[in-house]
C-alpha cells in the first residue's frame, strides 16, 4: 500500500509540474509594470484575418495616442521574437514613442500554425495586400490618418510597393537592408567574400566560394538554396570579421531570442523553424524576379535608409 501511494503521489506531482510547464510555455505578451503605461498603453497578442488568412499580430506601445509603426519582417524570419528584448521599463525604446506592430507573414512563424500553408497564395501581391489591409485596420482602430512603415530585407520589397501605392497613408517609409535586385546583391557578396578569403588565405572559404554560381531565376530551388547559403555564410563571416559587426551570427541571435520570447510557445518555436524551410521552398525563386528599379522607380514620401 505504501509503494502504491508513493507511485500515486509521484504521478500527481509529475502531472502538476507538466501543467505548470505548459502554462508557462503558453504564448502571451508581457503587460507593462508601470500603472500609467497600463492605463494609456497596449500590450496585445492577437489573431487578425488579412487576405482570408489568419495572421498572428503583436501590438505594443506605452501610449495609444502615439503614432503607429508597422514593421514588415524579412524573408521567412519574423521580427516578433525580438520584441521582448526591450521589455525592461528602464530602457529607452521604440515602444515609448510609437505603437509598434509586428506580424508574422502568411506561411511564417506563428501564422503558419493558424492556416494550411499549402492552401494559401504566395504571390507578391498577396503579401502587399496583407500589409495594406493591416494598415487600414490599424488606422481605423486607433483613429489615425497616417502611420509609419518599416520594411526589413524581404519586407522592404513589400514596404516599398505599399508605400508607392499609398504614399498618403504614411508619415515616412523606413527601409532596413532595402532589396533592389537580388542576383546583383549576391554577386557582390560573393566578390567581397572571395576577395577577403584570398587576403586571409582561407583555402576552405576559397574552395567553397569558387564552386558557387550566382543564382538566377532559371535555377532549380535546391540549386538556388545551396549556392545562396554558401555565399551568405561566408558573406556574413567576413562582414563580421572586417567591420566588427558582431561576434555571433544572425541565426544564433534569432534562435536565442525566439527561445526566450514569451509570445512563442514551444509549439510556435517548432512551427517557426519548420516554416523557415517551407516558406523558402515556396518563395525563394520569387526574389530572383523582383527588380525594384522597374517595380518602384520612385517614392513620393519621406524615405529613411
Amino acid at each position: 500500500m505504501k509503494n502504491y501511494l508513493s507511485v500515486f503521489f509521484a504521478k500527481i506531482s509529475l502531472f502538476a509540474i507538466l501543467c505548470l510547464f505548459l502554462l508557462q510555455c503558453s504564448a502571451h505578451t508581457v503587460p507593462y509594470a508601470k500603472q500609467e503605461w497600463k492605463e494609456k498603453g497596449i500590450t496585445s497578442l492577437e489573431e487578425i484575418e488579412l487576405g482570408n488568412v489568419k495572421h498572428s499580430v503583436l501590438i505594443r506601445g506605452t501610449d495609444k495616442e502615439n503614432p503607429i509603426m508597422l514593421v514588415i519582417h524579412g524573408f521567412a524570419v519574423p521580427m516578433m521574437p525580438f520584441a521582448h528584448l526591450t521589455y525592461s521599463d528602464e530602457r529607452d525604446r521604440m515602444e515609448k514613442n510609437f505603437i509598434i506592430v509586428n506580424y508574422d507573414q502568411r506561411g511564417v512563424g506563428k501564422t503558419s500554425r493558424l492556416n494550411d500553408t499549402d492552401k494559401i497564395g504566395y504571390a507578391m501581391d498577396d503579401f502587399v495586400k496583407d500589409a495594406e489591409e493591416l494598415c487600414q485596420k490599424l488606422m481605423q482602430r486607433f483613429g489615425k490618418k497616417k502611420i509609419y512603415l518599416q520594411g526589413v530585407s524581404w519586407g522592404s520589397y513589400i514596404g516599398a510597393k505599399l508605400a508607392a501605392k499609398h504614399p498618403d497613408w504614411f508619415y515616412a517609409y523606413i527601409s532596413e537592408g532595402q532589396g533592389v535586385f537580388v542576383p546583383e546583391s549576391i554577386a557582390e557578396m560573393k566578390r567581397f567574400s572571395l576577395e577577403e578569403a584570398k587576403l586571409e588565405k582561407n583555402e576552405k572559404a576559397i574552395g567553397e566560394l569558387e564552386k558557387t554560381e550566382v543564382p538566377n531565376k532559371s535555377f532549380t530551388v535546391p540549386k538556388m538554396k545551396e549556392n545562396m547559403e554558401t555565399i551568405a555564410k561566408w558573406g556574413e563571416y567576413y562582414q563580421n570579421k572586417k567591420y566588427k559587426f558582431r561576434n555571433f551570427t544572425l541565426s544564433e541571435l534569432f534562435i536565442s531570442s525566439i527561445r526566450k520570447a514569451p509570445e512563442y510557445s514551444f509549439g510556435d518555436f517548432l512551427a517557426t523553424l519548420k516554416s523557415i524551410d517551407s516558406f523558402t521552398e515556396k518563395n525563394i525563386s520569387k526574389i530572383m524576379e523582383i527588380d525594384m528599379r522597374s517595380d518602384v522607380p520612385e517614392l513620393k514620401l519621406p524615405v529613411y535608409f
